[in-house]
């Protein structure tokens, strides 16, 4: 739907996207099943420490959420697993993979 909705930091109110997955209310209407029967790959699907969510993290959330199977690839195998883990624990369906190899 598109159309005028009040907007916070450029972002419509009803779009908002909490980083708790349990608290994602809004999200599931908006993104819902659009990639059903996808398989994403995301490098750098991993988190730095930090307050914030990565865009890497973000973007494997919300295929997730929108019904892809995701490979979430990372250099650092416990960061891939924990948002592979995050996107579990919102009904999606994905794995971790780490990175390893180094461009010559």
């Amino acid at each position: 739907m598109v159309g005028e909705c009040p907007s916070v930091e450029g972002l419509c109110q009803d779009r908002v996207m909490d980083i708790d997955v349990s608290a994602r209310t809004g999200v599931d209407t908006i993104v819902a099943g659009r990639l059903s029967d996808q398989v994403a790959v995301v490098v750098g699907g991993g988190q730095l420490p930090g307050e914030t969510i990565g865009n890497g993290r973000a973007t494997a959330m919300l295929f997730g959420w929108a019904g892809a199977r995701v490979m979430v690839v990372d250099r650092e195998l416990d960061r891939a697993e924990a948002t592979a883990a995050a996107i579990v624990d919102g009904g999606g369906e994905a794995r971790s993979e780490e990175h390893t190899s180094e461009l010559q």
